[in-house]
């Protein structure tokens, strides 16, 4: 069970035995009501109070690619925060490396939000002149039900810059074979062909 609360100081009982005990309610107490019963020395004494309901949904951390860009995250409308990364090229994730942030592939490697809150991710994917974007939405919701919602844009870097004169093949972001060729974007007549592989999926691309 994670602990709920905390002794700020020792309890203090005074000459005519009246006892004080400072008791810290921690954030991870859900919301609710909650008796506290004392015993000292055979006399019961109960207390009752009420634990409102937090309004905390942050994201504490968010470690992508080994960088927590939590600090990066910028206000795009009312609660709703973005940041943008990039993945290499020829490196594919699919719908469950993106939302299941439980499961063992979880494209971030971590992830923490505000106690008492829960989370649902969802993510997006376009293809823009054969680059892939991804939209990643993390929506946390706190114990009062408000939410805040944080974005995650990752963008496949290009393959190669305009006019260089080597090709590559790529799998899960690793260049696994370099050609040299006499490449330029300019020439018409001047087109080269190579593969590259999203995943396990071999896909030829026309550059």
């Amino acid at each position: 069970m994670t602990k709920a609360f905390t002794l700020t100081e020792a309890p203090v009982i005074d000459a005519t035995g009246a006892t004080t005990i400072y008791l810290e309610i921690l954030s991870t107490l859900p919301t609710g009501t909650y008796d506290i019963v004392v015993n000292i020395y055979g006399s019961i004494e109960k207390y009752r109070f009420i634990k409102d309901a937090s309004t905390e949904c942050d994201i504490l951390s968010f470690e992508y690619n080994g960088a927590d860009l939590v600090s990066s995250f910028t206000e795009e409308s009312s609660r709703v925060y973005a940041v943008s990364s990039t993945v290499l090229y020829g490196r594919a994730f699919d719908y469950t490396e993106l939302t299941d942030y439980n499961g063992s592939n979880f494209y971030l490697t971590l992830l923490t939000y505000s106690n008492g809150a829960s989370i649902s991710v969802s993510a997006t994917k376009t293809e823009t002149d054969g680059l892939m974007t991804y939209v990643i939405s993390y929506v946390v919701t706190a114990e009062d039900t408000s939410t805040k919602t944080y974005k995650h844009y990752v963008s496949e870097a290009a393959p190669f810059k305009d006019g260089s004169s080597y090709v590559s093949s790529y799998q899960d972001g690793e260049i696994v074979t370099e050609q040299t060729k006499n490449y330029s974007s300019n020439s018409a007549n001047n087109i080269v062909k190579f593969e590259f592989r999203r995943g396990t999926e071999p896909v030829n691309r026309v550059k």
